[in-house]
């Protein structure tokens, strides 16, 4: 870095925040992160607690609605990682005019897909569900699930921009707050809606889904008014015209494309673990709802870290310091391991204890233990090759990181099948998860030797360079 920009940097404040890649650094940005996801997830945590409560095909149900909400969140996911990192980048080099073209761009497109996926789900859940599960009383609670879900869509897809916008800027900070926000929302709503209370009728499943809809509704309001009291709005120049702008449709497009398919082949995969579970027995599905919760808070770590480092690293990228980001990589790798094992160590130690916290039924928890046991191990080898997955896509590769997700996609549905097929055991089912930890890190660890900053790139090797230049 030239001597011009570095001096371009202290004088607008950014130089710390920019070029800063200690620990401390990412921990304070991480640690909001992580804290925020953990109350979100709390979200679906307490909808498995209230119904884990009620009985076996409720638990399982919500389960299987989850998942299939999730495959449509995962293309806002998917689209919003894109506008994120071109947001970064813009951020990083002080270009606030693209910032906030980007952000307008992304918030048309995102709040018009949530409509239309709204009214699909509310039309076809009955059928969707009816295609995945063979129980009709699961079926039928699932859809009941997923319809109310729908509703809200148009909430949670604007709760994804608004979320972004924050990770852009690097003040992550306020997503805790909006979680906190989402959590007390629907823990409230969850008590009333799915058993009842004077003259509310208990409601079940769809007293989960209206609550937590409700609670992405109460999340959004909560970040729009932070933005404006904060004077975001004139600061990243979030104000202006709502015309569908083509050209940065294309941009934003082109770049997300690859991260919404690649997430939409994910979560596909998972409906159809889920799918196969399920056609095992009622009691399996149960389980792994349990089980798929608890490995979900561990994924926060790697998630958090992941995504902050990726975040600062788009930030690097848009400076011109591209010479810091594998050192930020690495201590965010570390990072997540030293502040996940602790709570591997603590869930291994009392297994009863915390599968008691999602269910009441003792036959349920028992029968949860050695599939349990097998996600903790999983979640230990995987954790590096879903850390640098999720710095590659946040830094903009998504054309190699949509071939990774596709080839670990194909296998590990395959493995599904083949397991599924050849056994009952709900543990050994849970081993996909390894298979599919595998092959991304064949994939992720070919990626990141090959990105133009890499020392261990060497000669004549291709080079990969992150996509969606907006400059």
């Amino acid at each position: 870095m030239t001597k011009k920009l570095d001096e371009r940097l202290h004088a607008s404040g950014a130089a710390v925040a920019l070029t800063d890649t200690s620990s401390r650094a990412i921990l304070k940005n991480a640690a909001p992160i992580l804290f925020g996801l953990l109350l979100e997830q709390l979200i679906g945590m307490t909808d498995a607690v209230f119904l884990g409560r009620v009985g076996e095909v409720e638990l399982g149900a919500a389960a299987l609605g989850s998942v299939v909400f999730f495959f449509f969140i995962a293309q806002a996911l998917g689209y919003a990682i894109g506008a994120q990192s071109l947001m970064g980048r813009a951020n990083g080099s002080r270009d606030y005019a693209a910032f906030g073209r980007v952000f307008r761009q992304a918030g048309l497109f995102l709040f018009s897909l949530g409509l239309a996926v709204a009214v699909l789900l509310v039309l076809s859940a009955d059928a969707i569900m009816s295609h995945i599960a063979d129980s009709e009383a699961v079926s039928k609670a699932a859809a009941d699930y997923l319809v109310w879900r729908g509703v809200g869509m148009p909430a949670a897809f604007f709760c994804v921009l608004l979320r972004t916008f924050f990770i852009a800027i690097l003040e992550t900070r306020i997503l805790v707050w909006s979680s906190v926000v989402m959590v007390a929302t629907n823990c409230v709503l969850n008590w009333l809606l799915i058993f009842g209370w004077g003259p509310i009728p208990p409601m079940g499943t769809a007293g989960a889904a209206i609550a937590s809809a409700l609670s992405e509704v109460a999340c959004a309001i909560f970040l729009a008014g932070k933005i404006v009291r904060d004077g975001e709005i004139e600061k990243h120049s979030l104000a202006g015209s709502l015309t569908f702008d083509r050209d940065m449709q294309l941009k934003l497009f082109n770049l997300g494309r690859w991260l919404m398919l690649q997430e939409s082949v994910s979560i596909g995969a998972w409906i159809y673990f889920f799918g196969a579970v399920e056609h095992v027995s009622e009691r399996a599905l149960a389980i792994s709802n349990v089980v798929r919760q608890l490995g979900s808070l561990l994924f926060l770590f790697v998630h958090a870290f992941g995504t902050t480092c990726g975040s600062i690293a788009a930030n690097l990228y848009g400076a011109g310091r591209s010479d810091l980001i594998n050192a930020v990589v690495k201590r965010g790798l570390s990072l997540s391991f030293a502040t996940m094992m602790p709570v591997v160590i603590l869930f291994g130690l009392f297994p009863q204890w915390v599968l008691g916290w999602f269910t009441n039924l003792p036959e349920v928890i028992d029968a949860s233990e050695p599939a349990f046991y097998v996600m903790l191990a999983s979640y230990i080898v995987t954790t590096p090759p879903f850390f640098y997955y999720f710095v590659i896509g946040a830094l903009g590769f998504a054309r190699p990181s949509f071939i990774t997700c596709i080839a670990s996609s194909v296998v590990y549905v395959a493995y599904v099948a083949f397991i599924t097929a050849a056994t009952t055991s709900v543990a050994l089912i849970w081993t996909s998860d390894t298979v599919y930890g595998f092959c991304l890190g064949l994939g992720t660890w070919y990626i990141w030797r090959h990105v133009e900053w890499s020392p261990a790139r060497g000669e004549g090797r291709r080079i990969l360079k992150p996509e969606g230049e907006i400059f």
